[in-house]
């Protein structure tokens, strides 16, 4: 199983990779995942992200399932090296945000046939990262 690639992209003209780390899928994790009330089934994901070919940033990603519909999904952000800005003003183009949507989209396509009524995501981010308080909403492509 290994690592694949989940999703890819441009963003701000530069080449984005979205590898998940399948091997860790469900496995230890230090994470609060605190999923909504209902929720019958969950399942913990690893991703790294690549920016033009620099590891940019890690996400841990909790999935939770009604039966067996998704309905829930928290994102943990946590950026590697200067590549990612801490904080977004003054750039034209919020690159961890567009990461974020990027993966939030594919997620829905992945699971269009299989999602709860109402699917809500959330993103927290890792400090020293602030800011981006819009990164939440409905799971669709």
């Amino acid at each position: 199983m290994g690592v694949c690639v989940f999703c890819r992209g441009i963003i701000s003209g530069e080449g984005v990779m979205v590898y998940e780390m399948r091997h860790q899928r469900d496995g230890y994790h230090t994470r609060e995942f605190e999923f909504a009330n209902g929720v019958t089934r969950e399942s913990i994901r690893f991703y790294e992200v690549d920016v033009d070919g620099a590891l940019a940033m890690k996400m841990d990603v909790g999935l939770g399932f009604f039966g067996n519909n998704l309905g829930h999904v928290l994102i943990y952000v946590t950026t590697v090296g200067d590549m990612i800005p801490n904080q977004w003003g003054g750039h034209p183009v919020n690159v961890l945000g567009e990461i974020v949507l990027l993966y939030v989209s594919t997620l829905a396509d992945m699971y269009a046939d299989r999602m709860d009524s109402i699917p809500f995501w959330r993103c927290i981010l890792d400090p020293p990262l602030v800011g981006r308080p819009y990164l939440h909403g409905e799971v669709r492509s």
